[in-house]
Protein backbone atom coordinates (compact mmCIF):
# COMPACT_ATOMS: atom_id res chain seq x y z
CA UNK A 1 0.00 0.00 0.00
CA UNK A 2 2.79 2.50 0.57
CA UNK A 3 4.67 1.62 -2.78
CA UNK A 4 1.27 2.53 -4.44
CA UNK A 5 1.11 5.71 -2.78
CA UNK A 6 4.79 6.51 -2.84
CA UNK A 7 4.38 5.93 -6.60
CA UNK A 8 1.07 8.19 -7.40
CA UNK A 9 2.73 11.33 -5.09
CA UNK A 10 5.96 10.48 -7.51
CA UNK A 11 4.03 10.36 -10.76
CA UNK A 12 2.20 13.79 -9.73
CA UNK A 13 5.36 15.54 -9.17
CA UNK A 14 7.25 14.18 -11.88
CA UNK A 15 4.09 14.74 -14.09
CA UNK A 16 3.10 18.50 -13.93
CA UNK A 17 3.57 19.44 -16.81
CA UNK A 18 4.65 23.02 -17.28
CA UNK A 19 2.99 25.72 -19.87
CA UNK A 20 6.31 25.93 -21.55
CA UNK A 21 6.52 22.25 -22.31
CA UNK A 22 5.36 20.64 -25.62
CA UNK A 23 2.19 18.84 -26.00
CA UNK A 24 2.83 14.96 -26.08
CA UNK A 25 4.39 13.03 -28.48
CA UNK A 26 2.74 9.88 -30.07
CA UNK A 27 4.71 6.86 -31.48
CA UNK A 28 3.93 3.52 -33.03
CA UNK A 29 5.69 0.65 -34.70
CA UNK A 30 5.47 -2.87 -35.75
CA UNK A 31 8.32 -5.67 -34.40
CA UNK A 32 8.03 -9.53 -36.34
CA UNK A 33 9.94 -12.26 -35.40
CA UNK A 34 9.81 -15.89 -34.62
CA UNK A 35 7.62 -17.24 -31.62
CA UNK A 36 9.12 -20.45 -29.82
CA UNK A 37 7.35 -22.02 -27.19
CA UNK A 38 8.76 -24.70 -24.56
CA UNK A 39 8.74 -28.42 -25.15
CA UNK A 40 7.01 -30.72 -22.26
CA UNK A 41 6.40 -34.43 -21.60
CA UNK A 42 5.09 -36.24 -18.56
CA UNK A 43 5.14 -40.10 -17.69
CA UNK A 44 3.30 -41.84 -15.17
CA UNK A 45 3.97 -45.77 -14.16
CA UNK A 46 1.52 -47.15 -11.94
CA UNK A 47 1.19 -50.98 -11.26
CA UNK A 48 -1.79 -51.18 -14.20
CA UNK A 49 0.45 -49.62 -16.89
CA UNK A 50 2.32 -46.75 -18.36
CA UNK A 51 1.31 -43.17 -19.50
CA UNK A 52 3.59 -40.87 -21.81
CA UNK A 53 2.56 -37.70 -22.90
CA UNK A 54 4.75 -35.46 -24.84
CA UNK A 55 3.95 -31.93 -26.62
CA UNK A 56 6.09 -30.72 -28.99
CA UNK A 57 6.06 -27.19 -30.47
CA UNK A 58 7.64 -25.62 -34.02
CA UNK A 59 8.63 -22.21 -34.18
CA UNK A 60 6.19 -19.59 -35.67
CA UNK A 61 5.70 -16.14 -36.83
CA UNK A 62 4.93 -13.33 -34.26
CA UNK A 63 3.94 -10.21 -34.75
CA UNK A 64 3.83 -6.99 -32.36
CA UNK A 65 1.46 -3.68 -33.13
CA UNK A 66 2.44 -0.89 -30.70
CA UNK A 67 1.28 2.90 -29.98
CA UNK A 68 2.00 5.23 -27.48
CA UNK A 69 2.77 8.76 -26.14
CA UNK A 70 5.03 10.16 -24.58
CA UNK A 71 3.55 12.54 -21.89
CA UNK A 72 6.70 13.88 -19.88
CA UNK A 73 10.38 12.94 -20.28
CA UNK A 74 10.01 10.24 -17.90
CA UNK A 75 6.56 9.02 -18.53
CA UNK A 76 5.21 7.12 -21.47
CA UNK A 77 1.92 4.99 -22.00
CA UNK A 78 1.95 2.26 -24.72
CA UNK A 79 -0.77 0.22 -25.82
CA UNK A 80 0.38 -3.61 -27.83
CA UNK A 81 -1.62 -6.46 -30.01
CA UNK A 82 0.25 -9.26 -29.44
CA UNK A 83 -0.01 -12.41 -32.04
CA UNK A 84 1.86 -15.39 -32.61
CA UNK A 85 0.89 -18.68 -34.15
CA UNK A 86 2.61 -22.14 -33.70
CA UNK A 87 2.29 -25.68 -34.70
CA UNK A 88 2.28 -28.52 -32.10
CA UNK A 89 2.09 -31.99 -31.83
CA UNK A 90 0.71 -33.94 -29.21
CA UNK A 91 1.95 -37.57 -28.56
CA UNK A 92 0.45 -39.67 -26.10
CA UNK A 93 1.24 -43.86 -25.54
CA UNK A 94 -0.44 -45.99 -22.82
CA UNK A 95 0.60 -49.20 -22.28
CA UNK A 96 -1.34 -51.32 -20.50
CA UNK A 97 -1.87 -55.47 -19.29
CA UNK A 98 -4.76 -55.04 -22.56
CA UNK A 99 -2.00 -53.55 -25.12
CA UNK A 100 -0.63 -51.06 -25.94
CA UNK A 101 -2.63 -47.65 -27.83
CA UNK A 102 -0.90 -44.22 -28.91
CA UNK A 103 -1.92 -41.14 -30.60
CA UNK A 104 -0.60 -38.41 -32.52
CA UNK A 105 -2.18 -35.36 -32.89
CA UNK A 106 -0.97 -31.91 -34.76
CA UNK A 107 -2.59 -28.77 -34.02
CA UNK A 108 -2.17 -25.00 -35.11
CA UNK A 109 -2.33 -22.71 -31.29
CA UNK A 110 -2.63 -19.44 -31.97
CA UNK A 111 -2.19 -16.69 -28.91
CA UNK A 112 -3.64 -12.64 -29.32
CA UNK A 113 -2.78 -10.10 -26.56
CA UNK A 114 -3.88 -6.55 -25.90
CA UNK A 115 -1.44 -5.09 -23.34
CA UNK A 116 -1.23 -1.49 -21.94
CA UNK A 117 1.90 -0.20 -20.32
CA UNK A 118 2.63 2.87 -18.30
CA UNK A 119 6.77 3.31 -18.53
CA UNK A 120 8.51 5.63 -15.80
CA UNK A 121 12.22 6.17 -16.86
CA UNK A 122 15.06 7.72 -14.79
CA UNK A 123 16.07 9.59 -17.43
CA UNK A 124 15.42 12.52 -20.50
CA UNK A 125 14.60 10.77 -23.73
CA UNK A 126 17.32 12.08 -25.14
CA UNK A 127 19.67 9.74 -23.27
CA UNK A 128 21.46 6.75 -24.72
CA UNK A 129 20.81 5.12 -21.52
CA UNK A 130 17.18 5.39 -20.48
CA UNK A 131 16.45 3.01 -17.56
CA UNK A 132 13.44 2.03 -16.69
CA UNK A 133 11.82 1.98 -12.99
CA UNK A 134 10.44 -0.90 -10.95
CA UNK A 135 7.10 1.31 -11.23
CA UNK A 136 6.34 0.06 -14.62
CA UNK A 137 2.56 -1.83 -14.73
CA UNK A 138 1.41 -3.95 -17.32
CA UNK A 139 -2.30 -5.25 -18.00
CA UNK A 140 -3.17 -7.28 -20.80
CA UNK A 141 -6.15 -9.49 -21.84
CA UNK A 142 -4.70 -12.85 -23.68
CA UNK A 143 -6.95 -15.21 -25.62
CA UNK A 144 -5.65 -18.43 -26.98
CA UNK A 145 -6.87 -20.58 -29.46
CA UNK A 146 -6.16 -24.13 -31.22
CA UNK A 147 -7.21 -26.16 -33.99
CA UNK A 148 -7.22 -29.50 -34.23
CA UNK A 149 -6.43 -31.38 -37.72
CA UNK A 150 -6.67 -34.89 -38.27
CA UNK A 151 -4.27 -37.25 -36.15
CA UNK A 152 -1.47 -38.67 -38.47
CA UNK A 153 -1.33 -41.70 -36.31
CA UNK A 154 -3.90 -44.07 -33.81
CA UNK A 155 -4.05 -47.21 -32.75
CA UNK A 156 -6.38 -48.68 -29.83
CA UNK A 157 -8.30 -46.78 -27.48
CA UNK A 158 -6.76 -43.48 -27.14
CA UNK A 159 -8.82 -40.38 -27.90
CA UNK A 160 -7.56 -36.89 -28.83
CA UNK A 161 -9.15 -34.29 -26.26
CA UNK A 162 -10.13 -30.54 -27.74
Amino acid sequence: MRTSIGATLLLCLVCNVAEAQSPPRMFAGVAAGIATLAADARSEITSSGADVSLYKPENGPALNIFVGSHFHEYLTVQGNYVWNRNDVTLTSVRATDSGPSFYDAPRASSQHAFIGDLLVYFRERRSRRRLLSPLTRSCEWPSASTCRWAATGARGTASVKA
